[in-house]
């Protein structure tokens, strides 16, 4: 006899089924079409390209679980109780596919590999949701914040499987387990449940009885879980794979510009009346940023990554996503306005009833905390776009409101004033050049490389030997390069950051105008912040370069036999990884290969590094602001630094030098750990040209 199996065997009426389903998809489809509609309050943008690449992405890491699996067991615990939810969501269609299409399949081999893959699936997913459940409940780390809707949705899962399991067990008590043993095995889970209720004495009717009970139950256990899922975060179901095809395809760090922004400041009414002045309101997001706020899962791997909430600061990633969530189903249903406290509609609403989203929802505290390193973004699963977000609504309090902490006020009036932000130095762009024979651009229009020295680079003490370390790099690998010197401006990236759009345009369009005038087509730069903004921000207005940092050319130059470190640096080294060269730009490689390069230099990586590296603090434009909440979060990377054991931290980034030397001497182990950008290792490794002596003997001579 072929194995199969009656579709409705022992079920009367089982037809009433299709009225479930109807009801439930019918009360499905209005909840996730409330949530399309407040998305739709929100300004355009155009997601709908590379159509391609985003099916990839979504495949990776929506139905794929990508990032997910990238979390240990939680992850894997995740990856067990979706795929087994897939997999019986997939098994229940094709069953449906042959009793209503009548193609009929379900039999033979296929229908025993058929039962012992949707047994085994039901398993793990069954095993997946006791982990998590452990974990929430048990364990209970800090990221997770548990709610009554957490309590239901995994009171549904156990129902949910532990009833379809009754079934299948006495299904099989009844026409399988001594009628067809060989049969009832492919079952292992159902079958051993028939086998301890037959053991039990349960009769073969009694069996029949029970399987008519469980099949009715599991019906409507199934379907009022399915219809949960429109109302619960159970929608990110949906919503995740659909939020990570629509993910940014821009570069990582790359911030979207405000359009005509200096028209509508200059009174063009046109675009005064299009241009919005960051975000104010819901409204002023774009429909993908509000798509972000109903994709979040909770998960709180956001926050566990955040510098600025393990250092104590207001700023947690993941409530201001949920925050602002909260506010969107409030103010956008008319059901309130997301204080918990009104009876507003929506945004315009909330502001005559005294209700503001920056201060009452999101505090300008927390907007300010963000150091905008992306660790968030790196680590969330479902792909939310978290430093767009907060840098939109700290452009509202610039640009509209005139509010910031009184250090950025100043940083931002240097800028503007002085072309850069450090106030009180004395120095010039060209003070370093002292001796070193740089050539300008003007003198060397056809240099292979523009050398970008950078604000920091050419007007705070300590980064100055770092900036001339380099040049002497080039120079000894014969590099052809030049600087702008007095024609370079900041680019603009601190005003960015923190809000100040329209400094950040005027400063951008001068040098795109300056280097194109110069027909630059090469620029390598030893600031990730500047490197990040020539080449991800500067082609928004026609300036297109190849930009490299200065890792990336040195450990070319070795690669090529153009630099051959020889001097042995017999320390222990560690290398912290800047935000912006690392997490937003994926250079990750070249300075380690570069420190490795160099004889006798032994490495050790701090236990968060690379892609989980953490903010040294300075980002964002914290190397000039202050926010005095909590720890500092440079003091905090300067102890993972020192429980490597090493004794110097090589970086590639001004500012986080700028910002371990701070933690150092504020540990008081200057005597034990001291901080060297990887030219300056580099630099002390090669032997000097003009006497044989080695790069760190020929700088004790200078001293």
């Amino acid at each position: 006899m072929t194995p199969t199996r009656e579709i409705y065997g022992n079920i009367v009426g089982g037809e009433v089924v299709y009225l479930f389903m109807l009801a439930s998809f019918g009360v499905l489809g209005w909840a996730l079409y409330r949530h399309v509609q407040r998305w739709m309050r929100g300004q355009p943008e155009n997601r709908f390209y590379d159509l391609g690449r985003r099916l990839k992405a979504m495949l990776i890491h929506g139905l794929g679980q990508g990032k997910t699996l990238r979390e240990g067991a939680p992850g894997l615990l995740h990856f067990l109780m979706y795929s087994g939810f897939v997999v019986l969501f997939i098994g229940t269609l094709m069953v449906a596919v042959q009793e209503d299409m009548g193609i009929e399949f379900l039999h033979g081999n296929f229908y025993l590999f058929f039962s012992v893959t949707l047994d085994i699936f039901g398993l793990l997913c069954l095993i997946g949701v006791a982990g998590l459940a452990c974990r929430r409940y048990v364990i209970r780390p800090t990221g997770l914040d548990s709610r009554l809707e957490d309590l239901i949705i995994l009171g549904f899962f156990i129902v949910v499987l532990a009833s379809g399991f009754l079934v299948e067990g006495a299904r099989i008590g009844a026409t399988e387990l001594t009628q067809h043993p060989d049969w009832a095995i492919w079952s292992p889970v159902g079958a051993a449940i028939a086998a301890a209720f037959w053991g039990l004495g349960v009769t073969e009717a009694q069996f029949l009885g029970w399987h008519r009970f469980w099949w009715w139950f599991h019906m409507v256990i199934t379907f009022g879980f399915l219809t949960y899922i429109g109302f619960s975060k159970l929608s990110h179901l949906i919503f995740s794979p659909v939020n990570i095809f629509f993910h940014k395809f821009r570069a990582k760090g790359e911030l979207a510009p405000i359009t005509d922004l200096d028209k509508a400041l200059e009174g063009d009414e046109e675009a005064m009346e299009r241009v919005k002045f960051g975000v104010s309101k819901l409204e002023d997001f774009t429909w993908k940023q509000l798509l972000d706020l109903d994709a979040c899962t909770r998960c709180g791997r956001c926050q566990d990554n955040c510098p600025a909430w393990l250092s104590g600061k207001p700023l947690s990633p993941k409530f201001v996503i949920l925050d602002l969530q909260k506010h969107m189903h409030a103010t956008l249903n008319g059901s309130g306005n997301g204080s918990g406290n009104g009876n507003g509609h929506d945004g315009e609403e909330d502001e005559e009833n005294g209700i503001s989203m920056i201060g009452d929802i999101i505090s300008e505290d927390v907007l300010w905390s963000c150091t905008t390193c992306r660790a968030c973004e790196e680590n969330c699963p479902v792909s939310i776009e978290h430093v767009d977000t907060i840098v939109d609504m700290r452009r509202n309090l610039v640009l509209e409101q005139g509010s910031m902490p009184e250090t950025a006020e100043a940083a931002l009036r240097s800028l503007e004033q002085r072309g850069h932000p450090w106030r009180g130095t004395q120095e010039t762009r060209t003070s370093w050049t002292e001796g070193l024979d740089i050539p300008m651009i003007a003198d060397n229009p056809d240099a292979e490389y523009l050398f970008w020295v950078g604000c920091t680079g050419a007007l705070v003490d300590r980064n100055i030997r770092v900036t001339q370390a380099l040049a002497k790099v080039l120079k000894a690998a014969n590099v052809n390069f030049a600087i702008l010197g007095e024609e370079e401006g900041c680019t603009g990236d601190p005003a960015r950051r923190m809000g100040n759009e329209y400094l950040f345009q005027m400063l951008a369009q001068q040098n795109v105008e300056t280097l194109n005038s110069y027909n630059v087509r090469k620029i390598v730069t030893h600031c990730p912040h500047c490197f990040n903004t020539l080449a991800n921000e500067y082609p928004q207005f026609g300036g297109h370069f190849e930009v490299i940092h200065h890792s990336q050319l040195i450990a070319h130059l070795v690669e090529t036999g153009r630099l051959s470190p020889s001097h042995e640096f017999t320390e222990k080294v560690t290398y912290h990884d800047a935000c912006y060269l690392g997490r937003h730009n994926d250079v990750f490689a070249q300075p380690r290969e570069v420190l490795q390069s160099i004889p006798g230099l032994e490495m050790y990586e701090m236990r968060w590094n690379q892609r989980k590296g953490l903010c040294c603090g300075a980002g964002g434009g914290h190397a000039w602001m202050e926010v005095n909440i909590g720890r500092r979060v440079n003091h905090i990377r300067t102890e993972h630094a020192q429980e490597t054991g090493a004794s110097v931290v090589a970086t590639g980034c001004p500012f986080c030098m700028q910002m371990f030397e701070d933690g150092i001497r504020t540990k008081g182990v200057e005597e034990e750990m001291r901080v060297h950008d990887i030219a300056e290792l580099m630099a002390q490794s090669l032997p000097d040209p003009g006497n044989g002596t080695t790069g760190r003997e020929a700088d004790n001579e200078d001293v």
